[in-house]
């Protein structure tokens, strides 16, 4: 078998094993796929209401989500009933080619030999506590913005191709959401360690979508919730021990469960939180750059959460961040950066304390993978009998479609 063939189906059994923990974990999002959230009622309704140009140039939440916006224009030209799938496997897509990515040598600063880059890419396709970043289109934009920081620190690409993919992927970042305020401390960085003239097209990019994006949250009104922070000691101990620490190991039934025990509300929450903080903290002083621009990216992704998390109508928000299913999106890096920083210590540390403790919660760790593995489907709200009434209504008829998590999308046919 030549070289390139070799190549070909290694790739292939590697994107079909992907596929199938993908399926596995909520096989729904492709035997029953339905619209979750902004993906039916922003991204599609305002594709077809108001013309793809228009909700192209609309921001949400005071930002542009320059992907979802495209992908739902592109799911225009196929027939209705087909569209939550084309999102969701646009998802799917993003997703796996951030574990893609992960086993690239490229990263080899970040992940010097070949079995921590296909443990770091299993982990990424199997992590728990991610139930609500899997298989939609609206939080994809968590994904990409994990792929442009990888794209950052990696080595530049030698071939046409991978220039080309850099320069797509961080550029679509740069205009999904408010990520360039956590990339613009990351590009800084790496550019004044290294200085070298990738970097600088990088900066270059993203610092226009900064401007694109900021000029945004000056010029179009956006509504936040107006339910204070409620910010406290005892609630950052919490939110911090049980959403970063505690889930990466046991996963977030894990987190239910010891949420309303004693032992973690008199001190249990304080003392996860301290340990994940010096085991960060020693990873941060012991590694090499690119983990500590890690380190920097979850962390400032934290701090931007707390500071200005949108997540409750009703009640305070750090409150309703304490609650174990509550703001899942926030953790993704940081939970992945944990446990890869983990995996560092156990293989290249050269104290041994630090290599045996680090390797005993990584024999843990399949606790909240197993736990956490088959996400809830979906609500089955029937899509495809509503796409089909869609379909046989008259011109001009304002169709209510029920979607996920209980919201609604309205179409005017056409």
């Amino acid at each position: 078998m030549k070289f390139a063939e070799q190549r070909f189906l290694k790739y292939f059994l590697l994107t079909l094993f992907g596929l199938v923990l993908i399926f596995t974990r909520r096989p729904d999002a492709f035997l029953n796929p339905q619209f979750w959230a902004e993906d039916g009622r922003n991204w599609f309704a305002q594709a077809y209401n108001n013309s793809v140009l228009t909700a192209l140039f609309t921001p949400e939440a005071g930002y542009f989500q320059t992907i979802s916006r495209i992908i739902a224009a592109v799911a225009q030209i196929f027939p209705f009933e087909f569209a939550p799938l084309i999102f969701n496997l646009s998802a799917i897509g993003i997703k796996m080619s951030v574990a893609g990515f992960l086993l690239s040598k490229r990263l080899s600063n970040l992940l010097p030999d070949t079995p921590l880059r296909f443990f770091a890419a299993f982990i990424y396709l199997a992590l728990p506590h991610s139930y609500e970043t899997h298989a939609n289109l609206t939080n994809a934009q968590w994904h990409l913005a994990f792929l442009a920081f990888l794209i950052i620190i990696a080595a530049p690409s030698e071939k046409t191709t991978g220039k080309i993919f850099d320069f797509a992927a961080v550029s679509l970042s740069a205009v999904c959401g408010p990520f360039f305020l956590f990339f613009a401390p990351i590009c800084a960085l790496k550019f004044w360690i290294d200085g070298d003239q990738k970097t600088i097209g990088l900066v270059l990019i993203l610092s226009f979508g900064c401007a694109i994006q900021a000029i945004s949250i000056f010029v179009f009104p956006h509504n936040r919730p107006t339910v204070p922070r409620g910010a406290s000691l005892d609630l950052f101990f919490k939110i911090i021990g049980g959403h970063w620490f505690l889930s990466a190991i046991v996963g977030e039934k894990g987190f239910e469960f010891l949420q309303n025990r004693s032992i973690w509300k008199n001190g249990g929450s304080v003392f996860v939180t301290f340990f994940g903080f010096a085991i960060l903290i020693y990873a941060f002083l012991k590694s090499k750059i690119e983990m500590r621009l890690l380190l920097v990216f979850a962390s400032l992704i934290i701090a931007a959460a707390l500071v200005s998390p949108a997540i409750s109508n009703d009640i305070p928000q750090w409150q309703a961040m304490s609650f174990p299913p509550v703001g899942v999106r926030y953790w993704l890096v940081p939970i992945f950066c944990f446990l890869l920083a983990l995996f560092w210590l156990a293989r290249t540390d050269k104290n041994r304390f630090v290599r045996g403790f680090a390797s005993v919660l990584l024999i843990a760790m399949p606790i909240g993978i197993v736990a956490d593995w088959r996400f809830p489907p979906y609500k089955n709200l029937d899509f495809l009998r509503h796409a089909a009434e869609f379909r046989s209504a008259e011109t001009g008829a304002e169709i209510t479609i029920p979607i996920n998590p209980d919201w609604e999308m309205r179409l005017k046919k056409k």
